[in-house]
Order: structure tokens, then C-alpha cells, then sequence
């Protein structure tokens, strides 16, 4: 560990019962810090970072620059560290985590994620990750007004057979344990998207966590059925992009707001949500750079590549990492009491992308919520071929006739200049894995090569 322990990480350390309270509360706190003198903190912890991964891990310890392992930190220096990529995670492993990790930080279990590229990340879970998480997790609830004596629907998993099936799912703990009573109501992700909505409906619950997909299919199905969830006020979203379009259709169709956070398995909770949109950097947890091709920093208006230092990470200490995402800057809000720093827009990631006859590359941020209002149509999916042309798989209620299928296309085309596309309808689109809707398939090689 760094020579001397911040506020936060005392805390984590703590093994009093409250530790998770004070924590909340503490960050509670820091999320009004003063903006210099946050600033300070950030680069005190840093060097404490660089001072632990120069001595304990095996990768750091033999490329890091001597000035790393003093603990002090200089700026100018730091900005010239390497930039850590998703294949030095994959090609280095074990080197990248930390020989001597303390008590709170050591691996309870273990998750794999591969993305669509195929080769997997191995992410260890401990205990100081998962009391940071719920601690941020509580600080944006309380800013939002939840009710933790409320129950939560949360539609997040694939469970095992028997175990959450529909109609009725499952009862699982407290979701804010400490904080309430409410129960977490659980169903298979897996489930079809009729039984969600049924149980969902039947459930009356105030609030939901999902994916965005998710949450899309189960807003068009509503719409077709004219029915929808009465009681719900807050729609938690993760793990994908979030447009505005969604936002607003649940908005106009459910009367409930969606809440936006952005985190990756690698590195946890990074972004919490704005009431004015966009996103909080959870500065105590992250450093966030955004930076164009070059490596320089863009500047608000500007979408760049997302590089993130982990500050309370002392298992797999992760220094200038590209976790692939694409986000855009905003400026700082000098009368928001809150001074955490802000992003814009989460794009999506490079494998996102669409490529343009033009040589453009872009992400395809458009809904086909106007076309929900003539009915028929239920899920969807573009693939891009290597060609350029895109083939939109669609799954409609009977057979799509010919004013739909121009409809579907005019709207790709007006969002995606010159690029050719045909329309398949087929019977469905399965969900993966880990249950979620890929709404973009790349047969297009990204620019360093690399398939989509």
C-alpha cells in the first residue's frame, strides 16, 4: 500500500461494521470538494498507485520509470507512461497483478469477459472493490431520491434453470442492504420478452435494472400491447450506450426516467448519472483521460478515446488503460454544488462503429422509435459486411410488407449516408450469453486490423 492511506481507503481497510455508512457518507462529501483541492487528492493518489505497482507488480516493476516508486507524483511525467491496452491484459495476466496484495483486495472469485473480439479477460472480484461499488452505487441513489425500503426489479442475469423462471422469479436480499428494507426482485434475462413485461407489470415496482436493449425490446412490446409498468419511477441502465432516443421513449411511453451509469468489469463504476444527462467521473475510484488519436487531451465538444487509471485497485493496479470506449468531453459546471469531474455522451466502443463509404467511421445512434408507432415491427440487428453494406435483420409481428420495409430503410439511410442496405426478416435474434442484444454486428476490420 501507498505509505500513508487516504480517508477512503482507511475506510475500506476498517473492519467496524458501519465502515460502509461512513464511506457513503464520506463520499457523500468529496463529491462537493473543492475543485483545486480535489485535484491535489487525485494526484496524491496517484503516486501512492505508481509508488505500489513500481515495487509489487511484476509488469509495472520493470517498465515504470524510476520516479514512480517514490511515491511522488508529477504530472507533466505521467501524461508519457505508456498507454496499457485490452491485449496487454490478455497477453500478460497474472504480471499485471500485484504480489502482496492486502487483506481487503485479495481475490475472492473471478469473471470472464471476452466481448466480440473472442479472447478473454480474467477479472478478479475482492472485497474492497465490492464495498467501493456499493458505496458509489448508494451515493447516486441518495441523489436521486430512492427509496431503499422500496423493492427493485432487476432483469441484469442469466440464472440458472428453476432458479428465477417466470412468472414469478425470485426474492433475493435487500438490494440496498443497510440502507433498507426493500427486497430485490429477480427474473431470468434469458425469459421472454412477453414474460418480462408480465412480470414486470405485475410486480408494481418503483424501480428497474436492465440493459438499454433490454429495456427497448420490453418498451416496444408495451407499446403494442398497451400496457405498460404504472408504478415505475427510475430505470437503472448499464453495461451499454444509452441514447437520447431511449431516453425520451421512456420517458413519453412509461413516464419513468432512465439513469445511465458507465462502468467496465476491468475497472468498475466510472460514471454515475447527471439529472441534466451525461455523466459524474467517480473521481475517488478512477482518473479519466480523454484523449484524440494523437494521445492529446480533447477538449470539451470533442469525443475521444476514454484511458483510465484505477485508484483504489491494488490487486490489478490498471495505469493509463484504454478500456475501448469512446466519450465525449463537456465542460465543468461552475454552479454545480457537485464538482466531479464530467462526460458528455458514452459512445460505444470502436467494435460499435459503422464505416462509411466516405471513410468515416460513426457510431449508428439512431432509433427506429418512429416506426414503433405503425406497428409490426419487434427486434432488430444491422450487420455491416465487409463490403460496407448493411443487411438490417428484423423480426416483425407476420410478414413485413413493402411501405415498412422502405420505411426501415429510409431511416438507416438518412443516418448513414451511402451506405447500401437490404432488409431480412427472420423469426428472431438470440440474445448472447449473458443475455443481451447485439444490435450491431462488424464484418468491417478496424483500423489497427483487427476484426470487429
Amino acid at each position: 500500500m501507498p505509505a500513508s492511506l487516504t480517508a477512503v481507503q482507511r475506510l475500506i481497510f476498517s473492519q467496524d461494521p458501519g465502515a460502509l455508512r461512513q464511506l457513503v457518507a464520506l463520499l457523500e462529501e468529496t463529491a462537493t470538494t473543492p475543485r483545486p483541492s480535489r485535484q491535489l487528492q487525485v494526484h496524491a493518489q496517484l503516486g501512492g498507485l505508481l509508488q505500489v505497482a513500481s515495487h509489487f507488480v511484476p509488469y509495472y516493476r520493470e517498465r515504470l520509470p524510476a520516479w514512480c516508486r517514490d511515491g511522488l507524483f508529477d504530472a507533466a511525467r505521467f501524461t508519457e507512461l505508456p498507454i496499457l491496452k485490452r491485449s496487454d491484459l490478455q497477453e500478460f495476466g497474472a504480471q499485471l497483478e500485484n504480489t502482496r496484495p492486502p487483506e481487503p483486495y485479495r481475490a475472492l472469485g473471478s469473471t470472464t469477459t471476452s466481448g466480440s473480439t473472442g479472447t478473454p479477460i480474467i477479472t478478479k472480484g475482492h472485497r474492497a472493490a465490492a464495498m467501493m461499488t456499493r458505496a458509489q452505487q448508494i451515493r447516486f441513489q441518495r441523489r436521486f431520491g430512492f427509496d431503499f425500503d422500496a423493492p427493485c426489479a432487476f432483469l441484469t442475469s442469466p440464472h440458472k434453470p428453476g432458479v428465477a423462471d417466470p412468472p414469478e422469479g425470485s426474492v433475493g436480499p435487500a438490494w440496498s442492504a443497510g440502507f433498507g428494507s426493500g427486497p430485490a426482485l429477480l427474473l431470468d434475462l434469458m425469459a421472454d420478452t412477453n414474460d418480462q413485461l408480465d412480470w414486470l407489470i405485475g410486480k408494481r415496482v418503483p424501480y428497474l435494472a436492465t440493459y438499454p436493449s433490454n429495456l427497448q425490446a420490453l418498451i416496444q412490446r408495451s407499446v403494442e400491447l398497451g400496457r405498460k409498468p404504472e408504478a415505475l419511477r427510475a430505470i437503472v441502465l448499464s453495461s451499454e450506450p444509452v441514447s437520447p432516443e431511449l431516453i425520451a421513449l421512456t420517458r413519453d411511453t412509461w413516464g419513468a426516467q432512465c439513469l445511465a451509469t458507465y462502468s467496465s468489469s476491468e475497472a468498475g463504476l466510472m460514471g454515475s448519472p447527471r439529472v441534466d444527462g451525461g455523466y459524474y467521473v467517480e473521481a475517488e475510484a478512477v482518473h479519466v483521460e480523454v484523449l484524440r488519436d494523437d494521445d492529446t487531451p480533447c477538449g470539451p465538444g470533442e469525443i475521444g478515446r476514454v484511458v483510465i487509471t484505477t485508484l483504489q485497485e491494488f490487486l490489478r493496479p490498471l495505469i493509463r488503460y484504454e478500456v475501448g470506449d469512446y466519450a465525449e468531453v463537456v465542460r465543468d459546471d461552475l454552479a454545480d454544488p457537485i464538482t466531479l469531474p464530467r462526460l458528455g455522451r458514452v459512445m460505444g466502443r470502436e467494435r460499435t462503429m459503422i464505416l462509411l463509404p466516405d471513410g468515416r467511421r460513426v457510431w449508428p445512434h439512431f432509433e427506429f422509435a418512429p416506426l414503433l408507432s405503425i406497428g409490426g415491427l419487434r427486434k432488430w440487428q444491422l450487420v455491416q459486411h465487409a463490403d460496407l453494406s448493411i443487411t438490417a435483420r428484423v423480426v416483425g409481428n407476420g410478414a413485413l410488407g413493402a411501405v415498412l420495409q422502405a420505411r426501415i430503410v429510409d431511416v438507416i439511410r438518412s443516418a448513414l449516408p451511402g451506405v447500401q442496405v437490404r432488409i431480412e426478416q427472420v423469426e428472431d435474434i438470440p440474445r448472447t450469453a449473458r443475455g443481451k442484444f447485439l444490435e450491431l454486428v462488424s464484418e468491417v476490420g478496424t483500423p489497427d486490423g483487427r476484426a470487429s
